[in-house]
């Protein structure tokens, strides 16, 4: 009887680890797919588990989480995960395949192009409305009183 608890524990392991990489993997064939909200909420829905996957999944699971957020415009949630798969990949070389890695650094990359852009505050404004010539009126509409005025230029 000694021996079962082992293979067990074996098993359900092994039944954990394989329900892990369905959703990465669905992950990654939603990416894939344009559907970036379905990546975020549900990788979001298991980073609780994230500690228990090992290194390649982690690393995959942070590329597409990022990715996606980066999609939804969520550039700091984006850059926070696409660093951390960086910071696995680091750890763990080969974690991801050639074509995460490129995914990954194009994600960094915009995200540096993104930040050096000033933000919207310094951007040149238009000028207020009152500075702003009138629209040119529609038939049957006078400049001053609007439609029915009967008034023209």
């Amino acid at each position: 009887m000694g021996w079962r608890a082992p293979r067990v524990g074996t098993l359900l392991l092994a039944v954990a680890l394989a329900s892990c990489t369905h959703y990465v993997r669905r992950a990654e064939s939603a990416y894939d797919g344009g559907r970036y909200l379905e990546v975020a909420e549900d990788l979001a829905a298991h980073e609780q588990e994230l500690s228990q996957l090992p290194p390649a999944h982690r690393a995959q699971y942070g590329v597409y989480r990022g990715l996606s957020l980066l999609e939804l415009g969520e550039i700091e949630d984006a850059q926070r995960w696409l660093r951390y798969s960086a910071q696995v990949e680091q750890q763990a070389p080969g974690s991801l395949a050639p074509y995460q890695r490129m995914q990954l650094d194009r994600g960094l990359s915009l995200i540096k192009r993104l930040r050096g852009k000033p933000p919207a505050e310094a951007m040149p404004q238009p000028p207020p409305l009152e500075r702003m010539p009138a629209p040119m009126p529609l038939p049957g509409e006078s400049r001053e009183g609007g439609p029915g005025t009967g008034g023209g230029p």
